[in-house]
């Protein structure tokens, strides 16, 4: 049975609020970017190289982790879980991670 859904509308206030929020916290961002590339223009731009995963990424309490690679790109999953139960697939998008969920 199919729960009824509540749509919630926010007050003015709170929509403000959150551009005000976002704002101060874009600013923020900003200048941080700006004083690093002060402090270390060279380091600014070079790419990290990292040989070994996140220990977040090798931590099996979570789920197994596995990776598949779709036409060169190589993703990352989790899986936990019984194979006997259905199945629940959550995506996540920029700057998420499958950790919040």
């Amino acid at each position: 049975m199919v729960k009824e859904m509540r749509i919630q509308s926010i007050s003015v206030w709170d929509t403000c609020r959150i551009h005000v929020l976002s704002f101060i916290f874009g600013v923020w961002v900003v200048c941080k970017r700006i004083a690093k590339w002060i402090w270390d223009p060279a380091g600014f731009h070079s790419i990290q190289v990292r040989d070994n995963p996140p220990s977040c990424l090798v931590d099996s309490t979570l789920g197994q982790h596995k990776y598949v690679k779709l036409k060169s790109v190589k993703l990352h999953y989790v899986e936990s879980g019984s194979r006997d139960q259905p199945l629940i697939l959550l995506l996540h998008g920029f700057p998420d991670c499958w950790l919040s969920w």
